[in-house]
């Protein structure tokens, strides 16, 4: 029979896919190693693994050395067996959670648990600093914490002026503060580091930014652009006042 499997692929896979749906599991794997398919025995088990609810350590450890020893992919498991034993050290209600979750979790709770540290945990599974700053923003803006976002984000140039230090877009970093109700000056301290004054000024008018929207038109001695911008805002309001503080000012050469 297995002679026949060797000539035939057609009828072992017809074989194995009927071993499979019966759920005999342990014969599929057998078959396979039998015949030297030793890899897909190994991920035959490897998936059976994962979809066991029970604590599939010791069967992941054992797939690893036993199937994936010379294989590219080992680290791949030997990396989820590490989270799995990160995931039973923290809390029990992170089990079989996905590694961003995880790193979530951790982003939230290690200022009160010395034992969890986002950085420990991003080094395991080697997540990428962009990946973590996208994780660390979103987390921090779901209960606002600005300055936290601003002491990992910003940082001051030695000549003056500000930097956004990260890997994350400052367009994705301004819609994910702004979609979380962020004030205008958090808003600024990213908008700028846009070189592109036009973008600048597109994104300063979309999110509402009336004090930088008033600061880039007056570098540009738009006296024109100031009083459109002037007309669209509310009689009395603080940003109608900048505006016409902007126009007094004598010491602007306006272009029109």
């Amino acid at each position: 029979m297995n002679e026949i499997f060797l000539s035939e692929p057609k009828a072992f896979d017809l074989y194995l896919n009927f071993l499979i749906t019966k759920d005999d599991l342990s014969k599929a794997i057998e078959l396979l190693d039998i015949l030297g398919f030793n890899r897909d025995a190994g991920m035959l088990q490897y998936s059976n693994c994962l979809s066991n609810k029970s604590n599939p350590m010791v069967h992941l450890k054992s797939i690893s050395n036993s199937y994936f020893l010379m294989d590219p992919d080992k680290c791949y498991i030997d990396s989820l067996i590490k989270l799995l034993e990160w995931q039973s050290s923290v809390s029990k209600k992170l089990h079989q959670s996905t590694g961003v979750s995880c790193l979530s979790y951790a982003i939230n709770n290690q200022p009160n648990d010395p034992k969890i540290s986002s950085e420990s945990l991003c080094k395991m599974l080697n997540i990428s600093d962009r990946l973590f700053h996208q994780i660390f923003l979103k987390e921090k803006c779901k209960t606002q914490q600005w300055s936290v976002i601003s002491q990992l984000f910003v940082s001051k140039k030695w000549h003056g002026g500000k930097s956004v230090s990260t890997q994350v877009p400052v367009e994705d970093i301004i819609r994910e503060l702004a979609n979380n109700n962020a004030p205008e000056t958090e808003l600024a301290k990213y908008l700028q580091v846009i070189s592109n004054v036009s973008i600048k000024l597109e994104l300063a008018r979309k999110y509402k930014c009336s004090h930088l929207v008033v600061d880039i038109l007056v570098d540009q001695k738009d006296r024109l652009g100031l009083l459109e911008f002037k007309s669209h805002q509310p009689t009395q309001s603080e940003s109608y006042f900048y505006v016409e503080n902007a126009l007094r000012n004598n010491s602007t050469k306006w272009k029109n």
